[in-house]
């Protein structure tokens, strides 16, 4: 289980070191952002997974992007970063697992369906609509 979370988290270094080169968010948000990150992490990994946590992980996530998308507002940042597209594929990715463990669940079907029309998701919005 360490080795999955690990792995999960090796793979945001890229993005974490983007925001803090554009001074989006400072050395010690970036540390707390990777502990909640951890946290929810090995939360996805826990057995049963409960959609309430998956869904404390999303909107963690959305309230995060916010934030980075206001302060590079304020900044006066135009220019597109990897760190502009890997908010959106992490959330789309904690719907893929939540999906995975609770494909029942129609309420959480439709939550996605309504993530990607709001993003304009339309491709992973016609993925979705195949499964």
């Amino acid at each position: 289980m360490a080795d999955a979370v690990q792995y999960v988290m090796e793979k945001m270094i890229p993005e974490l070191e983007d925001l803090q080169h554009l001074q989006i968010f400072t050395k010690d948000e970036v540390r707390q952002i990777v502990q909640k990150r951890r946290d929810f992490e090995y939360t996805m990994k826990r057995t049963p997974l409960r959609k309430v946590d998956c869904l404390r992980y999303i909107e963690y996530e959305l309230n995060l992007d916010a934030l980075r998308r206001q302060r590079k507002k304020r900044m006066g940042l135009t220019k597109l970063s990897l760190s502009d597209h890997s908010g959106m594929q992490r959330v789309h990715n904690i719907f893929d697992r939540a999906l995975m463990k609770h494909r029942g669940d129609v309420d959480l079907w439709l939550q996605h369906i309504a993530f990607c029309k709001n993003t304009g998701s339309s491709k992973l919005l016609s993925k979705l609509f195949t499964k």
